[in-house]
């Protein structure tokens, strides 16, 4: 009868052990998901700020007076800069009430 006890107390301490280890898989999964979450937004907030820095031509004439943009680097951001503003600020202007037909800053691009 003794050995009977011994193999229930046996069984009851592994099945304690089992699940003690299961939860302890579990923290640890639910923290290394917690901190590569946090790692993911630490490292992608630095581009988003990058994305939406306002460059004007007026910052690209300084670089260029300044010799930090050789003339073709400069004609070539310039291009790239109309192209992108006329494919995405034109329905900006739309929303705006047709800024540029009503008067909007009409000076020639350099």
């Amino acid at each position: 009868m003794e050995g009977a006890s011994r193999a229930v107390l046996f069984a009851k301490a592994q099945t304690g052990d089992v699940i003690f280890w299961c939860l302890v898989l579990i923290a640890g999964i639910s923290i290394l998901g917690i901190g590569v979450w946090i790692l993911r937004r630490w490292a992608f907030s630095g581009q988003a700020g990058t994305a939406t820095e306002d460059w004007s031509l007026q910052h690209l004439r300084e670089l260029r007076k300044r010799g930090e943009l050789t003339e073709e680097e400069f004609e070539r951001l310039r291009r790239n800069m109309i192209a992108q503003f006329q494919a995405t600020g034109s329905t900006r202007a739309d929303s705006a009430g047709h800024e540029n037909e009503s008067g909007g800053d009409s000076r020639p691009i350099d």
